[in-house]
């Protein structure tokens, strides 16, 4: 396949990771969408807990906090740039977080597209309220060879919305029956498949941040400068067709970049300088976002009932345009 155009220079996507904060998963993830061409800022919400990863899954008020703060920075950026493209992403129980941040926008506040990977939500969540904050598409990929965590593991610990059952991750959310469909039809479930298996994804929970899965699929889902509306809804067919062998050549460079030190530097120049813009909107400074940024004071508003007082912004720049 042929050098990826970038797009999105001046898009932003907010990406929640799960419970456990930001790991090596989430880090191949967003490397996967800028191989797969995209260039805007990402901003990180790390909402894990000092107590743990269940505290941080219990704590259902915080959640609502943390949320609320992501709707903060969703307000600022539309205030500062009304035209620039937003799309929200997350992993597992982050899902949760997202769906909060878009009921707590005020009528009329969008964002152009939503990403949710594993979402560990309830499979009959109502999710109108969220969608009419979604002025594009919102895209849910899930596995039901996920049974480990999201279906036993919910089972046993309960989903981010505390209900003890499969979670929409597994099977795919369900439509209740007083919901509106009208919202729904943004709604585009993407379930495990040989496709998915070629680039890498095992069908585990971790499966879709595999970054051939991010470059190839999730990249061109994400909005362009343009209206959502102009967007193609799935990827073409000449896309498809290229899928094996983008799949191949990303494999053997996830497989150099994995090796030791020593052997992955011997005639490859390190790519470090050119890393994306991260910027952690909501952290708990023991599960640092990705990347080497400067921290900075942090521009969100206070949390009354939150209990991560130390809260940081990190900032790393692109490449030079």
């Amino acid at each position: 396949m042929g050098p990826v155009t970038p797009f999105g220079h001046d898009a932003t996507l907010i990406y929640v990771p799960g419970i456990g904060g930001c790991g090596r998963s989430d880090a191949e993830w967003t490397r996967g969408l800028r191989a797969g061409g995209y260039d805007g800022k990402i901003e990180v919400c790390d909402w894990s807990s000092r107590l743990g990863p269940l505290d941080a899954l219990w704590d259902h008020e915080r959640q609502r906090v943390e949320g609320r703060q992501i709707a903060i920075c969703i307000r600022r950026l539309r205030a500062e740039s009304p035209s620039s493209p937003i799309v929200l992403a997350a992993h597992s129980a982050g899902a949760g977080l997202v769906v909060h941040a878009l009921e707590d926008l005020p009528p009329g506040t969008h964002v152009d597209g939503v990403v949710l990977m594993a979402p560990a939500l309830s499979r009959t969540y109502d999710l109108t309220p969220a969608l009419r904050h979604v002025h594009g598409r919102a895209d849910v990929f899930c596995s039901d060879r996920d049974t480990l965590v999201l279906t036993i593991g919910t089972f046993l610990f309960g989903t981010v919305d505390g209900i003890h059952g499969e979670a929409a991750g597994h099977g795919g959310f369900v439509r209740p029956a007083r919901s509106a469909a009208a919202e729904y039809a943004k709604l585009h479930t993407h379930r495990f498949s040989h496709a998915r298996q070629l680039l890498g994804d095992d069908g585990g929970h971790y499966g879709p941040q595999n970054s051939s899965v991010a470059a190839i699929l999730v990249a061109p889902l994400l909005p362009r400068s343009e209206s959502p509306a102009a967007r193609p809804a799935v990827a073409s067919a000449e896309h498809a067709r290229t899928v094996l062998l983008a799949a191949c050549g990303a494999m053997i460079s996830l497989w150099v970049a994995r090796l030791p030190d020593g052997l992955a530097q011997r005639g490859h120049t390190s790519s470090q300088k050119n890393d994306p813009i991260v910027m952690t909107i909501s952290s708990n400074q023991n599960h640092p976002p990705f990347g080497d940024g400067n921290h900075l004071p942090a521009a969100t508003e206070s949390s009354p009932g939150s209990r991560q007082s130390a809260k940081s912004t990190t900032t790393e720049r692109g490449p030079a345009r």
